[in-house]
């Protein structure tokens, strides 16, 4: 004992640094394993955030697409009630109903033509067909039901006495020269429509997207427990007010577009009368003009059919839909959708959107065979309807499909700042 003891007293400074130099290396072991689990922990944290942001994002690209479609329905009323094609060439067949039928069932071109009396002028009748030669000739009713059956189309309006006795004093000539206005005017109108909804639907819930993303992690801050972030919170309803602002453009800036594509129409094409041969390139030259026409001017023109961009036309909107909430949070959404629609990249966008759309309406009346402008109507009027009725939705998916606007929802929806500078 006494040499063991000895042996330690004459070794006891290198037992004290290997003492020192064991005890640092467990500590120092202990630290990195420590590190290394936060910096693991992080990465897994940081790894289930941006899957949650990715999810959430394409999430929102499918409410976008669902949202749109639920509202196409009443886009189709406001743009029936703005042309009333079907109401007119009702009002055709009705007038029709003594002429001669054909065996096919199909009504005759003379039987439609407007009769060469003083009462009705001269204009040529209207013979249909599919786009194909080789097809048989259809109604223009039949053509209309036959789009409409690629989707599920809303009912049709009751027609007012006012519209019924307004039609019955028109001679047949007029009527087919409202339904030549209207016809081109409608499918017009259904590509303006659907593109400038979509990108609005993408607008605002791109930015409803980041509120609530930031009320979850705010919440999650202050509880401290594992919330899920894909839970919602249905205490607000800031965000049916907010997204009810639609209402805008459906029922008064639609309105007031139709009117406008209708008198471009009326300038470039109602010279054109309906005996005249056109084919697919002619119709696309004067629906190349009746765009530069409406697109020609401000964009703030097309801005104020889209959203509520003054005070003024945002009172309108919410006294139309009663019982709405407001608060801080939907005035900050407000404003916050309107730079979004004033800025250049929108602008762009929308263009961008338009082009595309109207280039696959270009690419279908491209393939119509020359033949007399009566005859090309009820085909027009086909394409219109289908681009608007059909499911999946063309024009809808073309616009979520575009790459600058999925780059400006990503902007607007991790735009953080702006939500948490007002907490």
């Amino acid at each position: 004992m006494e040499r063991i003891r000895k042996a330690l007293y004459d070794k006891r400074r290198g037992i004290g640094i290997a003492a020192a130099v064991a005890t640092g290396t467990y500590f120092i072991c202990q630290y990195l394993s420590s590190k290394l689990s936060e910096i693991q922990d992080q990465s897994e944290r940081d790894r289930t955030a941006r899957d949650t942001l990715r999810r959430k994002f394409y999430q929102t690209l499918q409410d976008c697409t669902f949202t749109v479609m639920a509202l196409l329905p009443s886009v189709d009323n406001e743009i029936d009630r703005a042309f009333k094609v079907q109401t007119i060439t009702e009002e055709l067949k009705e007038r029709s109903k003594s002429s001669t039928l054909s065996s096919s069932g199909v009504i005759s071109e003379k039987s439609l033509a407007p009769s060469s009396d003083n009462d009705t002028g001269s204009a040529p009748a209207m013979q249909t067909g599919p786009l194909s030669t080789d097809s048989s000739a259809l109604s223009f009713n039949d053509q209309s039901t036959t789009a409409s059956s690629n989707g599920d189309s809303s009912p049709d309006l009751p027609k007012s006495p006012s519209k019924i006795s307004e039609l019955k004093l028109k001679s047949k000539k007029d009527l087919w020269e409202d339904l030549k206005v209207g016809t081109f005017s409608q499918s017009i109108t259904i590509h303006y429509a659907v593109t400038l909804l979509s990108l609005l639907t993408h607008i605002q819930l791109s930015h409803l997207g980041r509120e609530a993303y930031v009320a979850q992690l705010r919440a999650l801050a202050r509880s401290r427990a594992p919330v899920p972030f894909d839970s919602v919170d249905d205490n607000d309803t800031y965000d049916k007010t907010y997204l009810s602002l639609t209402w805008w453009f459906i029922y008064t800036g639609l309105p007031r577009l139709s009117q406008r594509v209708k008198a471009a129409v009326d300038e470039i094409i109602g010279p054109a009368t309906l005996r005249d041969l056109v084919d697919g390139n002619s119709i696309n030259v004067w629906i190349d003009k009746v765009r530069n026409a409406i697109e020609g001017g401000p964009i703030e023109e097309l801005l104020e059919d889209l959203f509520p961009m003054t005070d003024k036309s945002l009172m309108v909107t919410l006294d139309n839909n009663h019982q709405l909430n407001t608060g801080e949070l939907f005035i900050d959404l407000v404003q916050q959708t309107r730079d979004s629609l004033q800025t250049a990249d929108f602008k762009k966008i929308l263009s961008e959107c338009l082009n595309k759309n109207f280039s696959s309406l270009s690419a279908s009346i491209s393939q119509l065979q020359e033949g007399k402008l009566a005859s090309q109507l009820p085909k027009i009027k086909k394409l219109g309807q289908s681009s608007l009725q059909s499911v999946p939705n063309d024009l809808v998916e073309n616009v979520s499909n575009c790459d600058d606007l999925l780059t400006l929802d990503a902007l607007i929806q991790t735009n953080y700042e702006t939500s948490i500078d007002k907490f």
